[in-house]
């Protein structure tokens, strides 16, 4: 709790000042920015931490943990796991954490797509796998051993790996227990332009999502102003419940706005860029969860 209050801190001097002009949202905007940077700083002393007690991790290591490798792989995967939601919620499967699982060390590439990246891949385990023009779905498990490769696939969600998979140009279901490897000889047909495509595309859309959802907290901010002038408790009260529920309902109105959206692009998907249809409905997902 102190770290991340003195991050908080460390944040609030970063952007105190730094809007150049006092406007209605202005409070409302530096709260989204020191909270965003606050979740951006926590990442990377977590990836300094796991530099700093659990290295690259080795096969021995793995296999045959020591008392202090164990307590360095929970103080790691607690501080991340505690960093990294806020991030998330802001910015969705973002390829942004793809950079930041690589500097954790994971051996992943920019072509990979993620799933709640963060669920899967705790400073613990990013060593142990290997990830090449894929879509990794959330909350992968993987077994202490060899490293796991998964190449030009895709891993269904909760699947569960045994040391030294190799899933190349292959799929799991979802809730697989994979306990061999598999490898299929079907071309893979993608131009590098095409794919530098998609996720330019990709991240344009999770920008949109991002700042919508930035602009879904007015309304309730408007209601905190309005009960800064109320001088009974219980008026209070009942306003932040309103503006609690009005809050949901502004959710529940982008829920729907996205899904129309997604629905629309994917019946003109002959038309409309294919990426642009899947990576709208990636959006709406994050939303419902």
């Amino acid at each position: 709790i102190y770290l991340f209050l003195a991050l908080f801190w460390v944040s609030r001097i970063m952007f105190v000042g730094q809007l150049l002009h006092p406007w209605r949202y202005g409070a409302l905007t530096f709260v989204i920015l020191v909270a965003l940077s606050t979740s951006f700083l926590s990442l990377n002393l977590s990836a300094a931490l796991k530099w700093i007690f659990i290295g690259c991790r080795n096969t021995k290591d793995r296999l045959d943990p020591s008392l202090w490798v164990k307590f360095c792989d929970w103080a790691c995967d607690y501080h991340f796991q505690a960093s990294a939601p806020l991030l998330f919620t802001f910015l969705g499967n973002s390829r942004i954490w793809n950079v930041i699982l690589m500097l954790h060390g994971m051996d992943i590439d920019m072509k990979s797509a993620l799933s709640s990246g963060h669920l899967s891949f705790m400073p613990s385990v990013v060593d142990q796998v290997v990830g090449r023009r894929s879509f990794l779905a959330s909350r992968l498990r993987f077994r202490d051993g060899d490293k796991v490769e998964i190449v030009d696939s895709s891993a269904g969600y909760e699947s569960v790996f045994s040391q030294g998979i190799k899933l190349h140009r292959s799929s799991t279901r979802v809730y697989a227990d994979v306990q061999e490897s598999v490898s299929d000889d079907f071309p893979r047909s993608s131009s590098s332009d095409s794919s530098v495509g998609r996720i330019v595309v990709g991240e344009i859309v999770w920008l949109i999502y991002a700042m919508l959802f930035c602009v879904s907290f007015i309304p309730l901010f408007e209601v905190l102003l309005l009960t800064k002038s109320i001088e009974s408790a219980v008026v209070q009260f009942l306003c932040l419940l309103g503006g609690l529920i009005l809050q949901f309902l502004v959710w529940t109105i982008y829920a729907y706005l996205f899904q129309s959206i997604a629905l629309v692009l994917l019946k003109f998907k002959s038309i409309i860029p294919g990426t642009i249809a899947n990576s709208w409905y990636y959006a709406l997902i994050n939303i419902i969860a």
